[in-house]
């Protein structure tokens, strides 16, 4: 079960893949994001959640209809790429050697969620600040334009 953790702001705690599903859900109620922004390591996405393959993308996102843009690393390389047209996204690859992202970061309008492996299975925690989601909006925004620079 998502857990509402008590703070001057909204913010959300989920523990194992099942948990950090519902949160996810969770996070695309209204009002939705323009676009979800991410930072992601597909090799730890793909070991808890297997369903967001190359190929098949965020079920929740796309049944809301919101596109996203995604700074992804993984062993195998640029793939997803591929597939951006058909999944209403935006992708850039950076390999390892520039960046290793041991935390997970979506953001979600005002709403930022950071996805992390901690013995053995996935964690999560998700916070609502305008404040934090802009800071977090512009770190994202360097990182494309290095990530367009280094592919």
């Amino acid at each position: 079960m998502v857990t509402r953790v008590a703070s001057s702001y909204p913010k959300w705690k989920a523990r194992g893949a099942d948990e950090v599903r519902e949160l996810v859900s969770f996070l695309f109620r209204p009002p939705l994001p323009l676009v979800v922004l991410g930072i992601s390591d597909m090799d730890m996405l793909e070991r808890h959640f297997p369903e967001y393959s190359f190929s098949s993308g965020n079920a929740t996102r796309l049944r809301a209809g919101v596109p996203s843009r995604l700074i992804y690393t993984s062993s195998q390389g640029p793939v997803y790429s591929r597939s951006d047209h058909l999944l209403l996204r935006s992708s850039r690859f950076m390999p390892y050697r520039y960046i290793k992202p041991y935390l997970d970061t979506t953001i979600f309008r005002s709403r930022v969620m950071f996805l992390t492996e901690a013995e053995g299975t996935v964690i999560a925690e998700a916070i609502e600040s305008e404040e934090l989601a802009r800071k977090m909006t512009g770190v994202f925004e360097r990182l494309w334009v290095q990530a367009g620079i280094t592919t």
